[in-house]
């Protein structure tokens, strides 16, 4: 007798994820990884220079490559969560030109209801799209190119005996790379400051009665989700300052170092207590 074994696969429903990898926490790292090139800018290099140059270069370069990753798993986020946008308005269109035409009470309380939540799941969506192509894909166009060049920049300058060699190092580990995560950073701080209102109208706005026994859960994720916008924003904004600083003034690593700090823990609070799985629509 003969047997016929089918195999099942299951189509798995897409999923938004909470992808941001633990390495991009240290793009901030990476852009004082010049601290030698920048300090020590002198013909000739002091030896030990050489050997904190040869450290904070190839790092650098390292984090580059992280940050090239990370920029791919937030756009395959960003696909998903455009196709999604596409269809929460293709609903929401259907909805509207149905209330338009309905004549019944309770159909047009009904379609009204629907009409809410695709809204409220539209503004959702733009959140998570903000939050993905700013905090994501634009730090790691923007840190991740600044580090490239930070990283470049850093072992030429263990060359920079040759004049062109020095001048080219000081362009790239100064200014032109600093200045990438300065332009981060005034962005970076625009998106956040908008985060942070937003999330003030969520904390002040009265919750509907169905979800009342939701409110201190509701409460504790806006303050959390408020906290890391308010203190990402402000990072960015100082360490983009910082960065332009120490392209030419030491002291600028001091202010840096914080930032560093702070970046590594919003990575870790974004990841483990705010970030999240969700199914699209």
């Amino acid at each position: 007798q003969k047997q016929h074994h089918t195999r099942f696969q299951l189509s798995h429903q897409p999923l938004f994820r909470n992808s941001l990898l633990a390495g991009v926490g240290f793009l901030e790292l990476a852009n004082a990884a010049d601290f030698a090139a920048n300090v020590w800018n002198q013909i000739p290099v002091p030896k030990y220079a050489m050997v904190f140059m040869a450290i904070g270069g190839p790092i650098a370069l390292l984090i580059t490559l992280v940050a090239a990753r990370d920029f791919y798993l937030s756009y395959t986020n960003v696909q998903l969560l455009l196709k999604e946008r596409r269809y929460l308005r293709e609903l929401l269109d259907s909805v509207t030109t149905t209330t338009t035409t309905t004549t019944t009470t309770q159909n047009t309380n009904t379609n009204t209801q629907a009409e809410i939540l695709l809204r409220s799941r539209l503004s959702v969506n733009f959140r998570e799209l903000g939050t993905e192509i700013v905090d994501r894909i634009l730090m790691d166009a923007l840190m991740g190119f600044g580090a490239l060049l930070v990283g470049t920049g850093t072992i030429m300058a263990i060359f920079g005996a040759n004049h062109h060699v020095y001048v080219a190092s000081n362009l790239l580990s100064g200014y032109i790379g600093n200045g990438l995560a300065a332009v981060f950073g005034l962005v970076n701080a625009i998106w956040s400051g908008y985060l942070v209102g937003r999330f003030q109208v969520c904390w002040d706005t009265d919750l509907e009665a169905e979800v009342k026994m939701y409110k201190d859960p509701l409460k504790l994720r806006f303050r959390s989700l408020q906290f890391h916008a308010l203190v990402n924003g402000i990072n960015g904004l100082v360490a983009g300052a910082a960065s332009m600083v120490t392209a030419t003034m030491w002291y600028g690593y001091v202010v840096l170092v914080p930032c560093i700090v702070s970046l590594i823990a919003c990575n870790w609070f974004w990841r483990v207590r705010v970030g999240y799985d969700r199914p699209l629509l």
